[in-house]
């Protein structure tokens, strides 16, 4: 199944793309996608600690299972004043 992958901010920034394509076998979860996400961007590794992670739009955990089509959102915490 192929899921987008949109990066945001300081992320954005490490992995070098605003968004991208992953391919992954059918009722992977997002904690698969990471693993695969580690393996094309090294850099990312450093992020997953603190990064929240949403599945079209909604705040999700790790233990998710993506579906056809999902947009998965990578984002750094958010802070304001």
């Amino acid at each position: 199944m192929k899921v987008t992958i949109r990066y945001f901010a300081s992320i954005r920034e490490a992995v070098g793309v605003p968004e991208e394509s992953v391919e992954l076998e059918d009722s992977a979860s997002l904690e698969v996608l990471k693993g695969c996400l580690n393996q094309r961007h090294p850099k990312i590794k450093n992020y997953w600690d603190f990064a929240i992670l949403s599945v079209n739009r909604t705040y999700a955990k790790s233990d998710i299972i993506l579906k056809e089509g999902d947009e998965v959102g990578i984002l750094p915490p958010i802070s304001g004043g």
